[in-house]
């Protein structure tokens, strides 16, 4: 007696339709959700390294009961007296034996004493020897191989005070100063010269109301302000408010002024350079805020940026992180006094007051 098979089940194309478009809205729905973790997980490992420095910075304030100097450093001076061979190494140099790298520090020392001509910028094992803890995670352009090859790059800088003064100015409101003031002149003749340090008893308005280190995106040479871009412009100078980047901004949110063309001198690009791009930047505007310059070298507005979603994480003096937001009151385009000592009120907002050390105001809700 014969049987009949029954017809063997398939999917129609409809059904196969039905379930690729379910996995496709399940994907749709936990994408988002596993990248938001990740960037989760890389803001936490910023926040761990910024920690990490500013401990490093800590340690190194009490062994020496001053805070690092920002370019022409004590230690610096102590090698080169005569000559400005060494004016340009930043505080970056002078925290790596806090920071578990004795033994860079001890090359560098040693590269810096043997060759007065020997200058951050210079390609050698020691400036191009990548430290993960100098990089954010969730900066693209961290590795030096990256858009080209450049010395070893950071994400984290130096504050400098919430108003734009060079690298030999004595009136630097941040916690991080020129270690000997005057012009090179002065400093190379060895006279009419001010070694000057910030210590904690100069930090007036509190260690845990002052900005220390604060992260900066790396350049990419783009023109894009939402990544690592940023513009040169001309006819501006420390005094000029930072409202003059913003209108170089065009309508798509690229800079509309002249690109740069070299990453060598780009912000980020030589993690032991003193010089304010590298290694440095500025409370004078909110974090992602739009940065320019004169020259390559030569800034106007450097603030704090990163890529984390809606602001800037930065470390205070006294060890604790902040998370700026991008809103954070500014006041970038307030017109700027260049006659403001290191004392006195800021003249940029929330964030300003956070960036000086001893403007003798009371910041709260930040």
């Amino acid at each position: 007696m014969c049987h009949q098979q029954s017809p063997k089940r398939a999917f129609t194309l409809i059904e196969l339709l039905v379930v690729i478009a379910i996995i496709g809205v399940l994907v749709g729905l936990l994408l988002p959700a596993v990248q938001q973790a990740r960037e989760a997980a890389r803001r936490s490992s910023c926040v761990n390294k910024l920690k990490q420095l500013q401990l490093a910075v800590m340690n190194y304030e009490s062994v020496n009961q001053r805070l690092p100097s920002q370019g022409r450093s004590h230690e610096m001076y102590a090698i080169h007296q005569s000559s400005n061979g060494s004016h340009r190494w930043g505080w970056t140099v002078l925290i790596l034996p806090f920071a578990e790298q004795a033994n860079l520090h001890s090359a560098l020392i040693s590269r810096i004493t043997s060759t007065a001509s020997f200058r951050p910028w210079i390609g050698h094992a020691t400036t191009n020897t990548e430290l993960p803890d100098l990089h954010c995670p969730s900066d693209p352009n961290t590795s030096r191989f990256t858009n080209g090859t450049t010395r070893a790059r950071t994400s984290y800088r130096a504050n400098r005070g919430d108003i734009f003064m060079d690298s030999t100015h004595a009136n630097i409101r941040g916690p991080f100063v020129t270690g000997y003031s005057g012009t090179q002149t002065n400093w190379n003749a060895n006279t009419n010269i001010k070694r000057q340090s910030v210590t904690i008893a100069k930090i007036t308005d509190g260690t845990s109301n002052t900005i220390s280190l604060g992260e900066v995106r790396i350049a990419d040479l783009s023109h894009s302000t939402r990544n690592g871009g940023y513009t040169l412009t001309s006819g501006i100078n420390g005094n000029t408010n930072p409202g003059v980047c913003a209108a170089l901004v065009g309508a798509n949110g690229d800079y509309t002024g002249n690109a740069p063309t070299n990453l060598g001198p780009s912000p980020g690009m030589r993690s032991f350079d003193s010089d304010e791009g590298f290694t440095s930047f500025f409370t004078a505007a909110p974090p992602n805020y739009p940065r320019c310059a004169n020259s390559h070298e030569g800034w106007n507005c450097n603030p704090a940026s990163s890529y984390h979603p809606g602001g800037a994480v930065v470390a205070m003096v006294d060890g604790s992180t902040r998370f700026l937001n991008d809103n954070i009151d500014a006041r970038p385009t307030a017109t700027r006094s260049g006659g403001i000592g290191r004392k006195g009120a800021s003249q940029g907002g929330v964030i300003g007051r956070l960036g000086s050390i001893a403007g003798g105001e009371v910041v709260s809700g930040f």
